[in-house]
């Protein structure tokens, strides 16, 4: 059955990612990215910012470069690796890999695009989410100007945040489920199962006093 999912107002060090403890055993549980990452190629990919959510049943990972999410289950001692779940994203721009040999050469690849990247994962009751822009390709790259804030906006309005939904199976629901066009991207998922976003005063035509904070929910049909 199909569904329709929308969202509505109410050098570089790969190996070991993190480290869990547990403090009643003094056990330590590295979780490591699978060879099969393509961030373990020796290759130059640039600053790795892991983005992580713990369930009660698994810890989803994402490299932030990467359009992927890799699983891992509960173990004796932590987390053992399950799975890689790829995200079908149309138009997502790769950012360009450089020699180890000279790291420099990566921003000097990348300075004229954004890479896209996955910024957050959630669990929302059935579904978990993904959040990520697709980033900009050369030829959709604003001018940066003299006004970096006037060049973030534009960066934003041209490359905003969207959603992947997958069951519980991660099999892919839907890909761009869109966010409201002044939000922020969601960080934050209250225990009703609500994103809480703020608005960002740069994308909206009228101002308002104080902070702005939305409330989303996800919605199947």
């Amino acid at each position: 059955m199909s569904q329709i999912l929308r969202i509505t107002f109410l050098s570089i060090t790969v190996l070991a990612i993190f480290s869990c403890c547990n403090r009643k055993t003094d056990a330590v549980n590295t979780v490591r990215l699978p060879e099969s990452s393509v961030l373990r190629d020796g290759q130059m990919h640039g600053m790795l910012f892991p983005v992580y959510s713990r369930t009660e049943e698994n810890l989803l990972l994402s490299t932030w470069f990467e359009p992927k999410i890799y699983v891992y289950q509960k173990g004796d001692l932590g987390f053992d690796y399950e799975k890689t779940v790829t995200i079908d994203i149309p138009g997502w721009v790769e950012n360009i890999p450089s020699s180890s040999d000279d790291p420099s050469q990566y921003y000097l690849l990348n300075n004229k695009q954004i890479g896209g990247a996955v910024t957050n994962l959630f669990k929302s009751e059935e579904y978990y989410v993904a959040v990520y822009h697709k980033g900009l390709s050369e030829e959709n790259h604003p001018e940066r100007g003299n006004d970096a804030h006037a060049y973030m906006i534009s960066v934003r309005k041209a490359d905003p945040f969207y959603a992947a939904i997958f069951d519980k199976d991660f099999n892919q629901l839907a890909t761009d489920v869109a966010f409201p066009a002044t939000s922020d991207s969601p960080t934050v998922l209250n225990k009703n199962g609500e994103f809480v976003v703020s608005k960002v005063a740069g994308l909206s035509e009228t101002e308002d006093d104080g902070v702005i904070l939305y409330t989303l929910q996800l919605h199947a049909k």
